[in-house]
């Protein structure tokens, strides 16, 4: 819904409790209230002092903001469009480096936002990281970052129990060696 179609709705309600909206500063109030939250915090920070300003500053901030969602759409499309140069990722062959595969050995990809990924920065939504998306993210997953397997964490990988000792050479806590 629009401002111009919420201000009507609200001015036809109005009507019918005006003990509610019986003096300018409780239309104010109550007309903020069903605002979009970043037009409502933009517009208190104007400390207008009529409905009516209210109204035709929340309009026009609706419309600004409007306009410059698509003037980001606009070119979000422009750079997805044009050929990006090949980056260290993509040695010139085509196929990704082993850089670029996660741990399932996967080639990490990138998507549009509604796919869960993140394009403006190729971040993970669910953890952060760069080089997965959503979908793939070892953390939602529930995977182990060392061998890729579901079940376990890195630190309880029955693989690095193997490679690693457990735990401290002395469990006494004094100093051991010549004296």
């Amino acid at each position: 819904m629009t401002v111009a179609e919420y201000q009507a709705r609200f001015m036809e309600l109005a009507r019918h409790s005006p003990y509610l909206v019986a003096d300018d500063v409780k239309k104010i109030r109550r007309f903020l209230k069903g605002l979009r939250p970043d037009l409502r915090s933009r517009i208190r920070a104007m400390e207008l002092g009529t409905f009516l300003e209210v109204a035709q500053k929340a309009r026009l901030l609706e419309s600004i903001s409007s306009e410059d969602r698509a003037k980001r759409a606009r070119a979000q499309q422009n750079k997805q469009s044009t050929t990006r140069p090949a980056s260290s990722k993509w040695q010139g062959s085509g196929s990704p480096t082993e850089s670029s595969k996660n741990i399932s050995g996967q080639t990490a990809t990138q998507g549009t936002p509604s796919q869960g990924s993140n394009a403006g920065t190729g971040a993970c939504y669910h953890c952060g990281r760069k080089g997965h998306l959503q979908k793939d993210c070892w953390r939602m997953n529930g995977l182990c970052l060392r061998c890729g397997a579901s079940g376990h964490s890195v630190r309880d990988c029955p693989k690095s129990q193997a490679t690693t000792p457990t735990g401290p050479a002395s469990s006494s806590g004094a100093a051991t060696g010549p004296s």
